[in-house]
């Protein structure tokens, strides 16, 4: 089971003021652990949603209570925006991980996630 330092990154493309997932696919021989994240984003957005295909919720966040990207330290040029989890996040083999995200920039935005962890391939 070699395991590999990873650096994941995934985005969505908005329209103003509408909605759309970031996802994280592994295959069946995979398994990600991701220790820290960060966001980058070129307008303002909220997270109404987070959660693997394996019914797991990474939040409580609803649309009419969203983590607001006010609330979270955008990705910058320095290493200190970086969230650092205090558990591995597993993206487990053969399942998807979406972060459902909605503008609120009023035009056009894109989101990105950025992660560094592990990857394993089994």
């Amino acid at each position: 089971m070699p395991r590999t330092p990873y650096f994941l990154v995934a985005k969505v493309s908005l329209s103003a003021n509408s909605t759309g997932d970031i996802t994280i696919r592994t295959d069946a021989n995979e398994t990600i652990y991701i220790k820290y994240c960060a966001f980058n984003s070129t307008g303002s957005f909220e997270i109404f949603d987070w959660e693997d295909s394996r019914g797991n919720s990474y939040t409580n966040a609803t649309s009419d209570n969203t983590i607001t990207s006010d609330l979270i330290p955008l990705q910058t040029a320095h290493i200190n925006h970086y969230i650092e989890l205090p558990e591995d996040l597993v993206v487990e083999p053969a399942s998807v991980m979406t972060i459902s995200v909605k503008d609120t920039s009023g035009s056009a935005n894109t989101v990105t996630f950025f992660a560094i962890g592990v990857r394993e391939i089994k």
